[in-house]
């Protein structure tokens, strides 16, 4: 499985990397840090899960959101953000994210999942 990590910190790129580079059944990890090169590596690379902060350096996930919708691709989408407002998971949940997960408490849960999804294929 190709995963995309999208996310404007270098550092919670890395970290993330750590993280998932070992887990079963991941294949690839791509990564971009803005809505332009985000859209550029889903259109190029397809991969069948994003992890995607709500706030990148051009934008917002809901931009990133809007843009998939156009394509032909239905990949997992994980919301990992220090934006925990209802309104912005509803919006989220409502453009095709399927988790949403709490940057600051919730990462442990984030990898278990992942690492659930890619272990059933």
């Amino acid at each position: 499985m190709k995963i995309a990590i999208i996310d404007d910190s270098s550092e919670i790129r890395r970290d993330l990397i750590k993280f998932l580079i070992d887990l079963n059944g991941i294949d690839e990890i791509l990564e971009a840090n803005d809505v332009h090169s985000a859209l550029t590596v889903i259109s190029r690379d397809k991969p069948e899960m994003i992890v995607l902060d709500f706030q990148l350096k051009t934008g917002t996930a809901l931009d990133v959101l809007k843009k998939l919708d156009q394509l032909p691709l239905n990949p997992i989408i994980i919301i990992l953000s220090n934006y925990n407002q209802k309104s912005y998971r509803e919006k989220c949940f409502e453009l095709g994210a399927k988790y949403y997960f709490d940057k600051s408490a919730d990462i442990p849960e984030m990898i278990d999942t992942i690492e659930s999804i890619t272990a059933s294929g």
